[in-house]
Protein backbone atom coordinates (compact mmCIF):
# COMPACT_ATOMS: atom_id res chain seq x y z
CA UNK A 1 0.00 0.00 0.00
CA UNK A 2 1.61 3.04 -1.50
CA UNK A 3 0.66 6.44 1.23
CA UNK A 4 1.48 9.86 0.82
CA UNK A 5 2.74 12.24 4.15
CA UNK A 6 0.33 15.43 4.36
CA UNK A 7 1.45 18.13 6.66
CA UNK A 8 -0.84 20.82 7.52
CA UNK A 9 -0.07 24.56 7.89
CA UNK A 10 -1.08 26.52 11.17
CA UNK A 11 -2.22 29.36 8.93
CA UNK A 12 -6.35 29.67 10.28
CA UNK A 13 -7.83 29.02 6.27
CA UNK A 14 -6.09 25.35 6.37
CA UNK A 15 -8.37 22.22 6.40
CA UNK A 16 -8.41 20.33 9.38
CA UNK A 17 -7.04 17.32 10.20
CA UNK A 18 -10.79 16.01 10.31
CA UNK A 19 -11.77 17.24 7.18
CA UNK A 20 -9.00 15.54 5.60
CA UNK A 21 -9.84 12.16 7.77
CA UNK A 22 -13.27 12.15 6.53
CA UNK A 23 -12.30 12.32 2.96
CA UNK A 24 -9.55 9.76 3.22
CA UNK A 25 -8.05 6.92 5.00
CA UNK A 26 -5.31 8.13 7.74
CA UNK A 27 -2.64 5.16 7.84
CA UNK A 28 -0.48 6.81 10.40
CA UNK A 29 -0.22 9.92 12.21
CA UNK A 30 1.82 11.89 14.63
CA UNK A 31 -0.06 15.23 15.42
CA UNK A 32 -3.07 16.95 13.64
CA UNK A 33 -1.10 18.13 11.53
CA UNK A 34 1.46 15.71 10.54
CA UNK A 35 0.03 12.64 9.30
CA UNK A 36 -0.36 9.65 6.41
CA UNK A 37 -2.83 8.53 4.54
CA UNK A 38 -3.46 5.84 2.15
CA UNK A 39 -2.43 6.98 -1.50
CA UNK A 40 -5.76 8.46 -3.28
CA UNK A 41 -6.55 8.22 -6.85
CA UNK A 42 -4.99 10.92 -9.31
CA UNK A 43 -8.19 12.84 -8.87
CA UNK A 44 -8.33 12.90 -5.62
CA UNK A 45 -4.56 13.62 -4.60
CA UNK A 46 -4.87 16.79 -7.21
CA UNK A 47 -8.18 17.85 -5.11
CA UNK A 48 -5.53 17.53 -1.82
CA UNK A 49 -2.54 19.03 -3.63
CA UNK A 50 -5.19 22.32 -4.49
CA UNK A 51 -5.86 23.12 -0.94
CA UNK A 52 -4.05 25.60 0.57
CA UNK A 53 -1.67 24.97 3.42
CA UNK A 54 -1.25 21.59 2.51
CA UNK A 55 2.03 19.76 2.10
CA UNK A 56 1.90 16.64 0.01
CA UNK A 57 5.34 14.38 -0.22
CA UNK A 58 4.93 10.74 -1.58
CA UNK A 59 6.57 7.48 -0.06
CA UNK A 60 9.74 7.59 -0.24
CA UNK A 61 10.53 10.88 -0.91
CA UNK A 62 12.25 14.19 1.43
CA UNK A 63 9.48 16.72 1.78
CA UNK A 64 11.84 19.57 -0.48
CA UNK A 65 10.16 22.11 2.34
CA UNK A 66 9.28 20.98 6.40
CA UNK A 67 7.17 24.28 7.10
CA UNK A 68 7.86 26.11 10.24
CA UNK A 69 6.25 25.90 13.38
CA UNK A 70 6.47 21.97 13.16
CA UNK A 71 7.91 20.62 17.02
CA UNK A 72 10.94 18.83 17.08
CA UNK A 73 9.44 15.24 17.49
CA UNK A 74 7.13 16.15 14.47
CA UNK A 75 10.13 17.06 12.37
CA UNK A 76 12.27 13.86 13.41
CA UNK A 77 9.03 12.16 12.21
CA UNK A 78 8.87 13.78 8.55
CA UNK A 79 12.75 13.05 8.03
CA UNK A 80 12.17 8.98 9.34
CA UNK A 81 8.86 8.91 7.50
CA UNK A 82 10.90 10.62 4.04
CA UNK A 83 13.83 7.59 4.67
CA UNK A 84 12.08 4.28 5.63
CA UNK A 85 12.11 2.91 2.45
CA UNK A 86 15.44 3.51 1.60
CA UNK A 87 17.99 0.88 1.08
CA UNK A 88 18.86 -0.46 4.60
CA UNK A 89 22.61 -1.41 5.14
CA UNK A 90 23.19 -3.87 8.06
CA UNK A 91 26.47 -5.14 9.34
CA UNK A 92 26.41 -8.96 8.78
CA UNK A 93 23.44 -8.57 5.94
CA UNK A 94 23.23 -12.19 4.84
CA UNK A 95 26.16 -14.11 6.62
CA UNK A 96 25.87 -16.94 8.54
CA UNK A 97 25.18 -16.40 12.08
CA UNK A 98 28.29 -17.61 13.07
CA UNK A 99 30.11 -16.09 10.49
CA UNK A 100 34.07 -14.66 11.73
CA UNK A 101 33.52 -11.69 13.56
CA UNK A 102 30.10 -12.10 14.74
CA UNK A 103 29.24 -13.25 17.72
CA UNK A 104 26.52 -16.45 17.82
CA UNK A 105 23.70 -16.21 19.99
CA UNK A 106 22.78 -17.04 23.34
CA UNK A 107 22.17 -20.25 23.69
CA UNK A 108 18.09 -20.81 24.51
CA UNK A 109 18.05 -20.45 28.61
CA UNK A 110 17.71 -24.10 30.56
Amino acid sequence: MAEILLILEEDPGTPSHEEVRRAQRVTQGLSDRVFAIEEPDAERLAELEALPGVSLYREGSTPARIPAGLSDAERVWVDAWGQRSQPKERPGEGLSWDAPGFEPPDPPPR
